[in-house]
């Protein structure tokens, strides 16, 4: 997150949470960006080629919308995300 262009928030909004517990962590971020293709600048991070990307359909599959819920309703830290719990937590906006 350190890493995102702060003008990114003019196109998306996001979260990233680290899940799991040590020394098996992962983090998972789902982004919302406006229109239909990923913006420049998030192209332009160094470390984006290597994020595995796939496109949710929030409006015509359930699971993509309850995954997206799940995700962005959860509190801070100590909640969980599909059964890991959730380590920390950083929000894009």
């Amino acid at each position: 997150m350190q890493r995102i262009d702060p003008k990114l928030s003019r196109y998306a909004f996001g979260r990233v949470l680290m899940l799991g517990d040590e020394p098996s962590l992962d983090i998972e971020g789902i982004f919302m960006f406006r229109g239909q293709e990923i913006p420049e600048l998030m192209n332009d991070n160094p470390q984006f080629e290597y994020f595995e990307k796939k496109k949710l359909d929030f409006m015509g599959n359930a699971d993509h919308y309850n995954q997206i819920g799940e995700f962005w309703a959860v509190g801070k830290e100590g909640g969980s995300v599909g059964g890991r719990p959730v380590q920390q937590q950083e929000w894009l906006k």
